[in-house]
């Protein structure tokens, strides 16, 4: 089980990509799966592990300090703001023995990265493990032979690297074979057939183009690739104009012979006797008839001007079907077109541009001879003033590009003021600037005021000029961004190509690849491009796409900690002041703190320099680093270097803007336009507000006033009929009174037993009408709270508020229960109707709250 579990990870690691492009932070999530491959074989010829992953760090401290807590601080503190320290407080390695927590895992040598890279001329360039990948999976073999043999594989891909780590180009083929037989010969050893092997290998060397060449990670092979790149641009767009070249070289040699040949040939006196035959043999003088009619046809035909005319339109497209008719001979022919002064490039530049109007005037004057449409009148004054002006967009396109080759730390004064020139015209000159020193500190006075050389914020500059296309990138992307390489070359203006290659003073352990590809990712180097040839507009032009985790302010990764016997995930920042330990003359700004020494006041410097943390002042900005063996540190920074750190952040949010990621100008109108939108929300809910509530109340008075009216309608309804009722009664005679005092004190007893009766009729009026259940319907909400109550005794009309349907299809209890949870309390129960329901006692009390 255990040789299976080795054999997969060994095979995702011939397959795999995710961990092995340059893209170095996104690759630790794979790395614990492909970094414990070895290059020892057992008899089997199985890869074997090595012990613990590097993957995972240690927290482990083997002497603990005897300073107090406080002067722990103090020396902290004093250190950051000065960058002197008291004393040493315990024993830790020096930070030339560290590496950033994030770098440590690339330490392993059987990582997999994009170099070396193979060149095959017009096919541009593809990376050696590809190509590996590509072997191990399309070849005859299967099963355990086919694993067998991507292990061979992996093996011979260490080889390679080894012999290629002694020399920055090679003949690929002849290293392939070099390899193969080193790693065969140490296998013939031991007890295994190796034949199908070998036959493969064999098979796999006769396949490679000789012209292929294998590059390691080298400064000088920038410079390759840039040129492979513009071999493959150049040859792919010449090729659209090759077919029509040969085209007219045929038809105008054919022209030049048949003219040539009209009387010699054709015309003399045996070819017009044979023609004639034996008729008019005595009558005709076949010499001289052959001399009349050969002048007569040469002059007519081809004439002296013509002929010369051809002959050098021939010989101009001969010479450029000689430069396109290989891609070995088109890359001696731009080999010629590099220079590494500015004066030279302009020269060759002129040269070149003359060159490229010479064969399109070819092409134009061989158009037009091929048809016999050259008339030498009109066609003569206009190819005289042909010039640049002339030439359609897609024949500029066909300029040699000239390279132009600086070494940021050699370049000289006058080249260096002409360069924004060169960079500001229109001229298809393509520099490729070398950076090797990103924070050159012999050009500051000041070493508190340490800030980027010129170099490495050349491409930001240069964005302003708004023509010039610019890739800015570390070398170790080369094989990523070849399509940004390749437009480079073909924009039809000035290209600047800024490359750091990532060889000053590289630490021991680390592979200048590392260095190069961690400039990109702490964004000490950010990589971007410009291509005007897109768009007028910032998104359309810009791009960070292929910048690592470009969204972040700094890109981040996990490690596992081991603390203990608890191992735990921990996410880390790659900042600036993480690439600046690589640099030797930076060292005495950082001081290694073991575990003991490490205190609450302690600030990862990201957090630290970030606009919206708060620091105390006894705060201490610090980094994440590993010793050899693996155990973490705590590293304090300096404030010059924050400061550093400082500056890259805002260089790095000015590029992200340009990009349209967290735009400030988006986030702040955006932030502007919810402001107006909220405080517009919340003067309409308050607008709505105020009529709800005015509606509520012209609701509620109109209910009452017309529940006035239906009492005092009803009284008054009842009061008529009384009248009515008493009118209509037989009449009662009358006795006439017998003394005036009788009838006076009789009437006021009259009117006042009506008023008592009317009255005592009112009163049962009104007990019988809030005796009912009753509710106010224009005030209902519609919330179905009465009806998830009792659907039979409560109902909805035509508007669909609620109305007490049927009294007796429910409890009085009921009639309490809707009557407290209706929201707008407009239910009102009454009085019982069964006078035996339980509870009743509780429930009157509670529903004389609502009647």
């Amino acid at each position: 089980m255990k040789n299976e579990e080795k054999k997969g990870r060994e095979n995702a690691a011939v397959s795999g990509s995710e961990a092995e492009s340059s893209d170095l932070l996104a690759a630790l999530d794979q790395f614990s799966q492909n970094s414990a491959i070895t290059n020892a074989a057992d008899d089997s010829g199985e890869m074997q592990e090595k012990g613990e992953s590097p993957y995972v760090l240690k927290i482990e401290d083997a002497q603990t300090s005897t300073a107090s807590s406080e002067e722990i601080k103090y020396n902290h503190l004093k250190f950051h703001l000065t960058g002197q320290a008291e004393k040493e407080t315990s024993t830790v390695p020096s930070i030339d023995k560290m590496l950033p927590a994030l770098s440590y895992p690339f330490l392993n040598s059987n990582l997999r990265y994009d170099f070396p890279v193979i060149i095959k001329n017009t096919n541009w360039i593809n990376s050696l493990k590809d190509f590996i990948d590509l072997q191990a999976n399309e070849n005859s073999l299967t099963g355990d032979e086919k694993g067998h043999f991507q292990r061979t594989l992996l093996k011979l891909e260490k080889i390679i690297k080894e012999l290629i780590a002694k020399k920055s180009i090679a003949d690929f083929r002849e290293i392939w074979k070099n390899a193969a037989k080193i790693l065969l010969d140490s296998q013939n050893s031991k007890p295994q057939n190796n034949d199908n092997v070998k036959s493969v290998l064999n098979d796999i060397s006769e396949s490679i183009d000789p012209a292929s060449k294998i590059l390691s990670f080298a400064s000088e092979n920038a410079s390759q690739v840039i040129q492979a790149s513009r071999l493959h641009s150049w040859y792919k767009q010449m090729s659209k104009h090759v077919s029509e070249i040969e085209d007219l070289v045929l038809k105008l040699s054919h022209i030049k012979e048949a003219g040539l040949s009209s009387s010699s040939d054709q015309y003399s006196a045996e070819a017009l006797h044979e023609t004639m035959g034996k008729t008019g043999e005595e009558e005709v003088d076949f010499d001289s008839l052959s001399e009349i009619v050969g002048k007569s046809l040469k002059q007519d035909i081809l004439p002296e001007s013509r002929l010369k005319r051809i002959e050098s339109v021939l010989n101009t497209l001969n010479n450029w079907l000689k430069i396109l008719s290989s891609s070995e001979n088109s890359e001696k022919y731009l080999a010629k077109l590099e220079a590494d002064t500015v004066q030279k490039a302009l020269s060759l530049y002129k040269k070149e541009k003359d060159e490229l109007i010479n064969l399109f005037k070819a092409i134009r004057i061989a158009r037009l001879e091929k048809e016999h449409r050259y008339d030498e009148s009109k066609h003569d004054p206009f190819f005289a003033g042909f010039s640049a002006l002339y030439l359609a967009e897609d024949e500029w396109a066909c300029l040699p590009p000239v390279l132009l080759f600086f070494n940021a730390s050699k370049i000289k004064g006058g080249d260096k003021a002409d360069l924004i020139d060169i960079l500001s015209s229109n001229m298809p000159v393509k520099v490729v600037l070398i950076v090797d020193d990103l924070y050159n500190s012999s050009t500051v006075y000041d070493e508190s005021s340490y800030a980027p050389g010129w170099s490495a914020v050349l491409g930001k500059m240069v964005l302003s000029l708004n023509n010039c296309f610019v890739l800015q990138f570390p070398l170790s992307h080369a094989v990523q961004l070849q399509d940004e390489i390749s437009n480079g070359i073909l924009f039809h203006g000035p290209t600047l190509y800024s490359v750091y290659d990532g060889y000053t003073s590289v630490k021991t352990g680390i592979d200048p690849y590392l260095k190069s590809a961690s400039a990109s990712e702490s964004r000490a180097f950010p990589l971007f491009s410009f291509n005007p040839a897109n768009g007028q507009t910032w998104a359309d032009a810009f791009s960070l796409e292929k910048s690592s985790q470009n969204e972040a302010i700094w890109p981040s990764g996990k490690i596992l900690l081991k603390d203990g016997d608890k191992t735990n995930e921990q996410l880390l920042h790659f900042s600036l002041a993480d690439f600046l330990t690589g640099i030797d003359r930076y060292h005495a700004h950082f001081l290694p703190v073991g575990r003991s020494e490490w205190h609450d006041e302690m600030v990862n410097i990201t957090d630290y320099i970030d606009p919206d943390f708060k620091n105390s002042s006894t705060s201490v900005p610090y980094i994440a680093m590993a010793d050899e063996k693996g155990t973490l540190y705590r590293v304090v920074v300096s404030k010059t270097l924050c400061n550093l750190c400082l500056n890259a952040r805002n260089l790095w949010r000015n590029l992200q803007e340009l990009g349209g990621i967290n735009n400030s100008f988006v986030t702040k109108k955006v932030a502007e336009e919810q402001k107006i939108l909220t405080q517009k929300m919340e003067t309409e809910l308050e607008k709505i507000k105020t009529n709800h509530n005015a509606d509520m109340q012209r609701t509620i008075e109109d209910l009452t006033n017309e529940i006035i009216a239906n009492i005092a309608g009803g009284l008054l309804s009842d009061e008529m009929i009384s009248l009515t009722s008493a009118s209509s009664a037989p009449a009662i005679p009358k006795e006439k009174p017998s003394k005036k005092t009788e009838s006076t004190n009789s009437e006021p007893k009259a009117a006042e037993e009506k008023e008592k009766q009317a009255v005592a009729e009112e009163d049962d009026e009104e007990e019988m009408a809030f005796n009912d259940p009753y509710i106010d319907t224009p005030l209902c909400t519609s919330c179905n709270d009465c009806m998830n109550v009792n659907s039979q005794m409560f109902g909805y009309d035509e508007n669909r508020q609620a109305f007490v349907k049927d009294p007796k299809a429910g409890t009085f209890k009921e009639l309490v229960t809707a009557a407290e949870k209706c929201p707008v309390k407009i239910i009102h129960p009454g009085k019982p109707l069964n006078p035996n329901e339980p509870g009743l006692d509780e429930l009157v009390k509670i529903a004389e709250k609502y009647n």
